[in-house]
């Protein structure tokens, strides 16, 4: 929903969207009821790393829906590794759906794997919005991929034939 978006507020009255959230200190929510386009909704804002995130929703409790968008959020950036940041699953020319379900498979484990590394790695944070410079994910890949491509003792690659992992 755009912040210009027109909120009927009072009697005959229209307020752009922003006017309700504009003043909200960092980690501050405010919930408003309101009909949009005869649908008896709840928009929901929050002020979160100096950014507004506004989500509207016919679920009438404020603290679940900002629980399940984060959730959502989450699962939304998992699909993004797998899809095209870090797994390149669009790349793939399966067809046969016994193929392509034991690919994403191995891709989950894969990714479940490459997070829980990244977990333990340290990473500097981006100062501007508070944050880690890279996902646990990122951050794992990298580390299992150095672990994969160069031998403690001797400098050279523990496995031979990793192209997907040497490059980039």
């Amino acid at each position: 929903m755009k912040d210009n978006r027109l909120i009927e507020w009072g009697q005959n009255k229209k307020r752009p969207l922003k006017d309700f959230f504009e003043h909200l200190e960092e980690g501050e929510e405010r919930a408003l009821y309101t009909m949009i386009n005869q649908l008896d909704l709840l928009v929901v804002g929050k002020r979160i790393k100096g950014e507004f995130v506004v989500i509207c929703s016919n679920v009438k409790k404020p603290d679940k829906v900002l629980k399940t968008y984060r959730l959502r959020w989450q699962i939304e950036r998992c699909f993004f590794q797998m899809k095209t940041n870090g797994f390149n699953l669009e790349n793939t020319h399966m067809t046969l759906m016994d193929r392509l379900m034991k690919l994403m498979c191995i891709v989950t484990a894969a990714l479940f794997l490459a997070s829980l590394c990244g977990l333990i790695q340290k990473c500097p944070f981006k100062k501007t919005v508070g944050a880690p410079l890279y996902s646990y994910f990122t951050r794992g890949l990298r580390a299992i991929k150095h672990f994969l491509l160069k031998s403690p003792e001797t400098g050279s690659p523990l496995i031979y034939g990793l192209p997907v992992l040497s490059e980039g």
